[in-house]
């Protein structure tokens, strides 16, 4: 499942040295924003599902520099737009 994986890669990141509470917060906030079912077992997934599910984990880490191709690829017009808002605020 998206929760058994976002498990890991916070775990890994705590690791690493970032904060629990800025990764949990921001874990939220992409999971709410791409509309993720945390539950849900990946093999059910859409291909725009698995795509979300994708980004949350690419994007929990915070970053100075992102490079991305097509990153909007078969996203639905909420979550694109969702993303777009997220990686300019993200930029600024």
């Amino acid at each position: 499942t998206f929760k058994d994986l976002a498990d890991a890669a916070l775990a890994e990141l705590q690791q690493d040295g970032f904060d629990a509470m800025l990764l949990a917060k921001r874990m939220l906030r992409l999971v709410q924003m791409l509309g993720v079912e945390p539950t849900k077992s990946l093999g059910l997934l859409s291909d725009g599902g698995l795509r979300r599910v994708q980004l949350v984990l690419k994007l929990l880490k915070p970053a100075k520099l992102l490079l991305v191709d097509e990153v909007t690829a078969d996203l639905d017009v909420l979550a694109r737009d969702a993303l777009l808002k997220f990686l300019k605020e993200e930029s600024e």
